[in-house]
């Protein structure tokens, strides 16, 4: 069960990126990867659940595959505005 529950919040959240990307694309050029580096990181509200951080795991994996990155995982804000 927490398997599929995992691969649930995974979907949402690609579609979701999915969606965005597209949103974004439509306005202007959206670059999430440029030699090897994103600017991009990922969230992950510290009251989440375990299986929400387990899908941001997974997420950071599939990119890594998929793009050959694989973004920081952030549980607060602060870290990411720092930047």
């Amino acid at each position: 069960m927490k398997r599929k529950l995992s691969l649930t919040v995974v979907w949402v959240i690609v579609w979701s990126m999915n969606l965005l990307v597209g949103l974004a694309v439509a306005q202007h050029k959206l670059v999430l990867v440029s030699k090897g580096k994103t600017n991009y990181v990922i969230y992950v509200d510290p009251g989440a659940p375990a299986s929400v951080r387990k899908a941001a795991q997974e997420l950071r994996h599939y990119l890594s595959k998929a793009a050959g990155i694989a973004p920081r995982i952030h549980l607060s804000l602060k870290t990411i505005r720092a930047r």
